[in-house]
């Protein structure tokens, strides 16, 4: 009897008391196969439950599961619905961070439908995952082609673009599907982005206001309409804008970054340590953050605090101390405590020392003095630079710390 596809009403999985879910429904799906003489209406409903868990089921290992057993225990599926749960199995092993085998469910999914345009876009995402930047844009680019203006699939796309180079290509794609009626605040705040970028300021803003008029807790629009205030100078607006994104989404690590900074330009140093506190316990790792909060704790009068975060980006960065350049006796002498109390003889004796392979030389005003007028400038601080080694052939980016 061929399969119908179960409607989308939500599917209970009952527990019992002491076992977990998880363990009720495998045995649920063992069970299946172990009744080959139950009665027609049983199967029928027994089936039509494991389905609706291959369908709606959003614990990835539960969708595996159920959608692994319908491929290889149950008949007189027609081609198509074959593909959809093929298609289905792969959207589980995705969300399951195992990219190999959602691949190889939806290219099998795909070899009978290679038009369909949700399992297109799920084997683009996929190959997204796996760095094959160029096939997924192949792929995603096929689905807008039969027509899907898909906010995911559109956003996607137009991220590929822009991170090979394709500007135009990405406004294009966001201009198509918001012109033919998806002003998603995601697309609006993506297209608004680049017309920033473009230095269409009035357009960007157009676009900001949108997507917060569409959705009043887009947290992303927020964030992006504050950076572009903080571009024009407009710093209280930006820092109200900055507020509501982090109060949407205490998680947003661009609104929390961007606020630090602009904290900094007004000269509200613990502000900016408070936020880089929080930004740095999402991405603990962020060379740029920890230099950043380490010349923060210097400005608020914490030296120590300053020279393990600085000690810490060297580290994570793999970099080479270029240069310590002391300057006034009673600059190195309050700053050399510091110093002392957290740094080991090693590394004191590489930051004092000029060895054979560390540039030694006159270090002007943060080095932002001379790159402004090319002139040089009193040095009258103590200077770290450091330079993370690279590749052979790429260019090397100096980091230069000041303390004060």
């Amino acid at each position: 009897m061929p399969y119908k596809r179960p409607s989308a009403a939500p599917c209970r999985i009952m527990t019992v008391p002491g076992r977990p879910a998880r363990l009720v429904v495998l045995a649920f799906l063992t069970a299946i196969v172990a009744w080959p003489d139950a009665g027609m209406g049983q199967e029928r409903s027994s089936i039509d439950r494991l389905m609706a868990m291959c369908w709606q089921n959003r614990d990835h290992q539960l969708k595996i599961n159920a959608c692994g057993t319908a491929l290889r225990v149950l008949g007189g599926f027609t081609a198509l619905q074959r593909a959809e749960i093929q298609a289905n199995l792969a959207i589980g092993y995705a969300r399951a961070n195992r990219p190999e085998e959602a691949l190889d469910a939806i290219d099998q999914a795909l070899a009978s439908f290679p038009d369909r345009t949700d399992m297109l876009s799920v084997r683009g995402f996929t190959l997204h995952a796996l760095g094959r930047s160029g096939e997924a844009m192949a792929d995603l680019e096929r689905v807008v082609e039969l027509g899907s203006t898909e906010t995911n699939v559109v956003g996607q796309l137009s991220d590929l673009y822009l991170e090979s180079g394709q500007i135009l290509l990405a406004v294009g794609v966001l201009n198509d599907a918001i012109d033919a009626g998806n002003a998603h605040p995601r697309l609006l705040t993506a297209r608004g982005k680049i017309h920033r970028s473009l230095g269409d300021m009035d357009a960007a803003r157009s676009d900001f206001d949108r997507a917060i008029d569409a959705n009043p807790r887009f947290a992303n629009a927020y964030a992006e309409r504050g950076a572009l205030s903080a571009i024009l100078q407009r710093q209280d607006a930006a820092m109200a804008d900055y507020a509501m994104a982090i109060r949407l989404d205490p998680t947003h690590w661009h609104a929390l970054v961007n606020r630090a900074q602009l904290r900094r330009d007004r000269q509200d140093y613990k502000g900016a340590v408070a936020d880089l506190d929080r930004a740095l316990a999402l991405n603990p790792t962020d060379v740029s953050l920890l230099m950043l909060r380490g010349s923060m704790n210097q400005m608020i009068g914490e030296p120590g605090a300053a020279v393990r975060d600085w000690w810490q980006a060297m580290e994570l960065a793999g970099g080479i101390v270029i240069g310590l350049y002391k300057a006034r006796a009673s600059a190195a002498g309050h700053y050399g405590g510091a110093i002392d109390e957290v740094l080991d003889e090693e590394l004191r004796a590489a930051l004092l020392n000029c060895a054979q392979d560390i540039e030694c030389g006159p270090v002007t005003s943060a080095t932002y003095c001379t790159m402004a007028t090319g002139e040089e400038c009193d040095l009258d601080f103590t200077t770290i630079t450091i330079m993370p080694p690279v590749a052979p052939g790429e260019r090397r980016i100096r980091q230069t710390i000041v303390l004060w």
